[in-house]
């Protein structure tokens, strides 16, 4: 099941943050329990699994080399 949060939660799994689409294998009892009381508090949507992660904020892309003087 993919699971995007509404807002950054601490969780037995870790720390997850808002915005980003996380994959919780359901066989596993843990990632399960986490997945089951996201939804059930309406902190994260499922998420369809095709959809791509959002871009992250961070540095920005470095200017393009100036061209050459003639």
């Amino acid at each position: 099941m993919r699971l995007t949060l509404t807002r950054t939660q601490k969780t037995a799994l870790g720390l997850l943050q808002r915005g980003i689409p996380y994959e919780f294998d359901l066989s596993k009892p843990a990632e399960r329990a986490v997945a089951e009381d996201l939804r059930k508090r309406n902190v994260a949507t499922e998420t369809p699994a095709e959809t791509p992660a959002p871009k992250r904020k961070g540095k920005p892309n470095p200017a393009p080399d100036p061209d050459p003087a003639p």
